[in-house]
C-alpha cells in the first residue's frame, strides 16, 4: 500500500483534465424529425498549456454522407442499410456559428473529416482561464436503424447530437470521428438541458428532472402499469398534443447527455438501497408494448445491478438510474451517464444481462471516464467481468445458451457440462485456437467485428476472472474500490488500472497484463506424477501465459477431494502432493484460467496410460469435453452411378475449436458395386506464435477410394494426397486482407474397365503423380470483396500456370451483388494429347478433375441430369462446349448479376473467351454465351438456363444435336458446403 500511495503522489504532480460545464436549449420537431437548439459552454483550461484551439465534435454529420468513417466502417462491416440509403435517412447538424467570449470564432476544416473540427479561439486561453463557446445547431435525426442517434417514426434516440469539445489531456486532443464499433471519451461537467416537445411524450434522460409536475405525471404512469395487464401489442404512434412542454434536466459529474422520448412509452418506478452509503437511488424503466411482459421485471434488474456493481466497486455517485426500451433501433443496448436504451431481447434472462450491463457502463466509462475508443477493454473488458460475476450469483444454474434446462440437444452436443460463464471462453477459443487472436488492449477500430466481441468483451473479461478467482473476493474487491476511489469523476490510462491489479494479486501481475496486452495463450500441462515417500510430486508446465492455476485432487467419483493454487511460475514447476488416496489430479478443475488447451489437465494417479481421458462415444458431433476422448461418429449414405448407392459410417473428432491434430475417416459399401469407398484425413493444425511472418500452418494427408466406370464396368480410383497451407501473418490493421501459399503432391490410380463383349471385360490402370502449388491472396471488405489465386500444375506430361480474380461488388441493402470474374492460363510444357489435361472454356467437369479434387456422383457420365454437373474454373462457361479447349494458352472473362429483389433468387449471367486457336483453319475465334440463372446458396449451387450464344457454340450445338434442356448446366461445390471445412472458414 506504501508503493501505492507513493505512486498516487507522483503521477498526481502531472495530471489534469479540462471542464466543460453546459446548458442547451433544444426543440424536438416531430414532424421534420429535426432538433433546433443553442448550447452555451464553459470550457475552463485546467492544462498547464496555452490553447489557441479547441477541437470539436459534430458527431450528427457522421451520417451526412456515405464517405463518412461512419459510413465506411458500417460497410466494412457488412451493414449496408446506410450505404443505399436515400437522403431522407441521412442526418446532419448544420447552422453552427460558433461565438467565443462574445466574438464571432472560425474554424479549421482543413484535414478533417465531416464531424469533427478545429475552432479557432480569438483570444488565447491560457491555464485556469475560462472560454465561452455558443453556438445555435440544427441536427436532422437519420434513421435510427443506421446507428446510435435517431428516430423509429415518432420513437427518437437521442445521443451524440449536440456540438462538443474533444478532450484535452497530458497526451494532446482525441478529436475522432463518430463510428459504431469503437466508442468515447469525452470531458466531465454540469448540464443543464431544456428540452421542448409535445406534450404527451414520455422523456427519460440523463440528469435530474426539474418538472415537479412531469414527476408526478411520470410517478402516475408507473402506478397505472403496476395495475396493468398485458393484452394486445399496440405499437402504433397516438397523435402529437398539440401543446408543448419545456423539461429541464440538471445533473453534475458527468461527460454525456442523452434523451429518449415516446408517447408510447410505460413507465415503471422502484428503488433500492445502496451497500456501503445506505442511499437511496431512484430506478426508472421506461417501455413500449413490444416486450412490455418481459419489461416488467425491468427494475429488479435494474436495482439488482446497482447494488451489486455498487458492492464491488463503489457506490453508484447519482441519485437515479433509467433503462429505455429502444424496440428496432441499431443503438439499442448502448449506455450513457445514468441512462441506457436496451433493444429487443427475447427472453427475460437476455433482457436482464443487457439492463445489468448497461447499468454497469455507469461505473466502466461513466465514472471512470477512460478513453473507450482506445482502449476499450478498460471499460466493455472490465465490465463483463462484473456481469459475469452477478450472472453466477444470480443465475448459477444456467447453462452456456442461458437457459434452466438442459434438453436432448444439450446433452447430445456435450453443453450440458457448461455453464453460462463458459460462453465467453468458447469466444475467445474460437479464434485463439486458431490464431486469428487479437491483443485487447488494440485500438477498437483496428478489432475484426468478431474479435471486438471475442477479445474486448471475452478474453478481457476471462483476465479479471481469472485475476479475481486467484485472489479470492475480498481482495480482488478491495483493489477495484480503491480504484474507483481514486479514479471517479477522471480518465484513466491503462497504466493507472495495473497498480491496482498488483495490489489485488500480491505480485506484479504480468500474466494478466500479459492477457490484456499480448496474444500470448495460456497452456498448462501435467509433465508427469511421481510417487514419493511423502506422498506424490507433480511437475507441471506453463506454455505462454506464466500465470497461477488450480490443482484439484478427485476420487473415482469425480468428487473434489482438495484443492488449491499454484502462484505463478515459469515454464516448469513441482508441486509437493501430500494426499495419497486420490484417483485423479485436474489443473483447472472449475475453468477459472484461460487455458487454450485443457486435454493436457489430468492424469491418474496409477495405472497406464495415465494422461489418456476414458473414451467416449458421441453421436454426429459436439462441443469439446477434456475429461473425455471423445469419437463422434454418424452413419452416412452415398451415391455415384458406378458404387450406387453407399451406406457408411464417419468417425472423427472435430469440434467447433480447432486442435492441434483432427482427423475424419468414412468407410462406405457401394451396393451396386459391391465395393468398399470411402475417405479418410488426418490434418494437423500448428498455431505459430513466435514468427513475424506466419501465421498458421496446416497439413493434411487424405486418401479416397470410389468408383467412376459405368454398372458391371469395374473401374475406380484411388487417391493419396499430402497438402499443405501456409497461412501469412496478417497486419493487425488490414485483419480483411489475407495470404496463404498452398502446396499439394496428390497420387492418383485409376482403374477403368472396357467391355469389347458381354463376356469380356479389360481393364486398364495409371498411376499419375500431380504437383500443386499456389499463392492466393483474399480481401474480405464486405462490399467488394475479392479473391486472387496464382496457382503452377505440375505433371511428368505438362506443366501449366494460371491466374483467377474473383470479385463481388455488392448493389443494395440486401445484399444483392455482381460478380466479376477474369482467368487467363498457359502451358509452359505439354507432352500428351490427353483431353483431360487441356484448359476448357466451359470449366471442369468430372472427366477434367484429373486430381480429383471435387466431388462429381457422376463423373464420367455423358448423358442424364448428372452429366451436367461442373464446378467452374479455366472459362467457365456455363453452357456446354467443346470449343476453345486447348493445351497452349486461354483467356476469359464472366459476369453475373443477382436480381435486386430480397426474395427472388434469380440473376442473368455472360461470359466471354478466347484461347490459342493453333494454327489450325476452322478455329473458333471470341466465343461468348449468356443466359439467367437460378441460385439456391450462390457461388456454390447454382443453375444456368443459357438464352444467347456465339456462332461457333451454336454451330456444335447442331453438330452434336443437343436438345435445349441438355444445355442447361448446374453447379454443385460440394467443397464449399463441406461442414469440417466451413466451419474453419469463418472469418476471424
Amino acid at each position: 500500500m506504501l508503493l501505492l500511495i507513493a505512486w498516487d503522489s507522483a503521477i498526481g504532480q502531472e495530471y489534469f483534465q479540462q471542464e466543460v460545464n453546459y446548458t442547451i436549449n433544444v426543440a424536438l420537431d416531430d414532424r421534420k424529425h429535426t432538433l433546433d437548439g443553442f448550447i452555451r459552454m464553459a470550457y475552463i483550461n485546467h492544462s498547464p498549456d496555452v490553447l489557441y484551439e479547441v477541437h470539436m465534435h459534430h458527431w450528427p454529420n457522421a451520417y451526412s454522407n456515405v464517405e463518412t468513417p461512419l459510413a465506411r466502417q458500417l460497410v466494412k462491416h457488412g451493414k449496408f442499410l446506410f450505404q443505399f440509403s436515400g437522403p431522407e435517412n441521412t442526418g446532419s447538424i448544420r447552422n453552427i456559428q460558433y461565438k467565443v467570449n462574445g466574438v464571432d470564432a472560425q474554424t479549421d476544416d482543413t484535414d478533417t473529416p465531416a464531424d469533427y473540427t478545429k475552432l479557432i479561439l480569438p483570444e488565447a486561453l491560457r491555464p485556469g482561464d475560462t472560454a465561452i463557446i455558443e453556438t445555435p445547431f440544427f441536427v436532422s435525426l437519420p434513421d435510427a436503424e443506421i446507428s446510435r442517434l435517431g428516430h423509429s417514426g415518432q420513437a427518437y434516440y437521442i445521443t451524440q447530437w449536440y456540438p462538443k469539445p474533444a478532450v484535452y489531456d497530458s497526451r494532446g486532443w482525441h478529436a475522432m470521428s463518430y463510428l459504431n464499433q469503437g466508442e468515447f471519451y469525452a470531458n466531465f461537467g454540469y448540464f443543464e438541458v431544456n428540452i421542448t416537445l409535445p406534450s404527451n411524450y414520455v422523456v427519460m434522460a440523463t440528469g435530474e428532472l426539474q418538472n415537479e409536475d412531469e414527476l408526478e405525471w411520470l410517478t402516475e404512469k408507473a402506478r397505472s402499469t403496476e395495475s396493468w395487464q398485458t393484452t394486445h401489442k399496440n405499437m402504433s404512434f397516438p397523435p402529437s398534443a398539440q401543446t408543448t412542454k419545456t423539461l429541464t434536466y440538471k445533473q453534475g459529474n458527468i461527460h454525456d447527455f442523452a434523451w429518449f422520448a415516446d408517447k408510447r412509452y410505460r413507465v415503471a418506478k422502484g428503488d433500492v438501497v445502496l451497500p456501503h452509503s445506505g442511499r437511496t437511488v431512484t430506478a426508472w424503466a421506461a417501455f413500449t408494448d413490444n416486450e412490455a411482459k418481459l419489461w416488467q421485471s425491468s427494475i429488479d434488474y435494474l436495482t439488482r445491478a446497482v447494488y451489486n456493481y455498487s458492492l464491488w466497486n463503489g457506490d453508484y455517485p447519482y441519485n437515479h438510474v433509467t433503462a429505455v426500451d429502444g424496440v428496432i433501433s441499431a443503438g439499442a443496448g448502448m449506455e450513457y451517464p445514468m441512462i441506457t436504451v436496451i433493444g429487443e431481447s427475447g427472453n427475460a434472462v437476455d433482457l436482464e444481462t443487457v439492463i445489468m450491463h448497461e447499468v454497469g457502463h455507469n461505473w466502466f466509462y461513466g465514472v471512470l471516464a477512460s478513453n473507450e475508443r482506445r482502449f476499450p477493454w478498460m471499460d466493455e473488458g472490465m465490465n463483463t467481468a462484473n456481469e459475469m460475476r452477478y450472472m453466477e450469483k444470480h443465475h448459477p444454474h444456467l447453462n452456456i445458451f442461458g437457459s434452466r434446462h438442459n434438453s436432448w440437444l444439450m446433452r447430445w452436443l456435450q453443453l450440458d457440462r457448461y455453464r453460462l460463464r463458459d460462453q465467453n471462453y468458447f469466444l475467445y477459443a474460437f479464434n485463439a485456437r486458431r490464431n486469428l487472436d487479437q491483443a485487447p488492449c488494440l485500438h477498437s477500430e483496428d478489432f475484426t467485428p468478431l474479435n471486438y466481441g471475442a477479445m474486448v468483451y471475452a478474453k478481457a473479461a476471462l483476465a479479471f476472472e481469472y485475476l479475481r478467482a486467484y485472489t479470492g473476493d475480498d481482495a480482488y474487491d478491495a483493489a477495484m474500490q480503491a480504484y474507483f476511489d481514486h479514479w471517479k469523476f477522471k480518465h484513466p490510462y491503462p497504466e493507472d488500472v495495473w497498480p491496482y491489479v498488483q495490489q489485488a494479486s500480491g505480485d506484479d501481475a504480468q500474466w494478466v497484463k500479459d492477457l490484456i496486452c499480448t496474444t500470448k495463450k495460456s497452456d498448462y500441462k501435467i509433465k508427469y506424477l511421481k510417487r514419493t515417500d511423502s506422498g506424490f510430486d507433480l511437475t507441471i508446465k506453463a506454455k505462454g501465459i506464466e500465470g497461477p492455476v488450480t490443482c484439484t485432487a478427485l476420487n473415482d467419483k469425480g468428487e473434489v477431494l482438495d484443492q488449491a493454487w499454484v502462484p505463478p511460475f515459469g515454464r516448469d514447476t513441482t508441486v509437493q502432493i501430500s494426499l495419497r488416496n486420490f484417483h485423479r489430479l485436474v489443473l483447472d478443475h472449475d475453468r477459472r484460467t484461460t487455458d487454450i488447451n485443457r486435454k493436457n489437465n489430468s492424469i491418474r494417479s496409477s495405472g497406464i496410460l495415465r494422461k489418456m481421458e476414458p473414451l467416449r462415444f458421441q453421436w454426429l458431433a459436439g462441443m469439446e469435453d477434456p475429461s473425455r476422448t471423445t469419437l463422434y461418429y454418424t452413419p452416412t449414405l452415398g451415391y455415384n452411378t458406378t458404387d450406387g448407392l453407399m451406406a457408411g459410417l464417419l468417425l472423427h473428432n472435430v469440434s467447433p475449436l480447432q486442435k492441434m491434430f483432427e482427423f475424419r475417416v468414412m468407410p462406405m459399401f457401394g451396393f451396386a458395386s459391391n465395393e468398399f469407398t470411402g475417405t479418410a484425413a488426418i490434418q494437423h493444425n500448428l498455431r505459430i506464435q513466435s514468427s513475424r511472418w506466419i501465421e498458421n500452418l496446416r497439413t493434411e494427408m487424405s486418401a479416397a477410394t470410389f468408383g467412376t466406370g459405368g454398372a458391371g464396368l469395374g473401374g475406380s480410383f484411388t487417391r493419396y494426397e499430402l497438402a499443405s497451407q501456409l497461412d501469412i501473418r496478417r497486419n493487425p490493421l488490414s485483419r480483411n486482407l489475407s495470404h496463404h501459399v498452398h502446396y499439394a503432391v496428390t497420387h492418383v490410380s485409376e482403374t477403368f474397365g472396357i467391355r469389347p463383349s458381354d463376356e469380356l471385360l479389360v481393364t486398364t490402370t495409371s498411376n499419375n503423380l500431380y504437383g500443386f502449388l499456389a499463392y492466393e491472396l483474399r480481401n474480405r471488405l464486405t462490399i467488394r470483396p475479392y479473391h486472387l489465386m496464382a496457382a503452377f500444375d505440375l505433371h511428368e506430361d505438362f506443366n501449366r500456370v494460371w491466374l483467377e480474380w474473383n470479385g463481388k461488388f455488392v448493389m443494395n441493402r440486401h445484399k444483392r451483388s455482381l460478380f466479376l470474374r477474369f482467368f487467363g492460363g498457359t502451358f509452359l510444357h505439354h507432352d500428351t494429347n490427353m483431353p483431360r489435361y487441356n484448359f476448357r472454356m466451359d470449366g471442369i467437369n468430372g472427366a477434367q478433375d484429373f486430381r480429383y479434387s471435387h466431388v462429381f456422383p457422376g463423373r464420367f457420365e455423358n448423358n442424364g441430369l448428372l452429366s451436367q454437373q461442373f464446378v467452374g474454373g479455366h472459362g467457365n462457361f456455363k453452357i456446354p462446349t467443346a470449343n476453345g479447349q486447348t493445351n497452349s494458352w486461354m483467356v476469359a472473362a464472366n459476369a453475373k448479376m443477382q436480381s435486386p429483389f430480397k426474395f427472388l433468387p434469380l440473376g442473368i449471367y455472360a461470359d466471354v473467351g478466347f484461347s490459342d486457336p493453333q494454327g489450325l483453319p476452322n478455329a473458333p475465334g471470341i466465343l461468348a454465351n449468356a443466359g439467367i440463372y437460378l441460385w439456391l446458396i450462390p457461388e456454390i449451387v447454382e443453375v444456368y438456363f443459357p438464352v444467347i450464344w456465339s456462332e461457333d457454340i451454336r454451330r456444335e450445338i447442331e453438330t452434336r444435336g443437343l436438345n435445349y434442356s441438355q444445355l442447361i448446366r448446374f453447379m454443385i461445390n460440394f467443397n464449399e458446403i463441406n461442414p469440417f471445412k466451413a466451419i474453419r472458414r469463418i472469418p476471424g
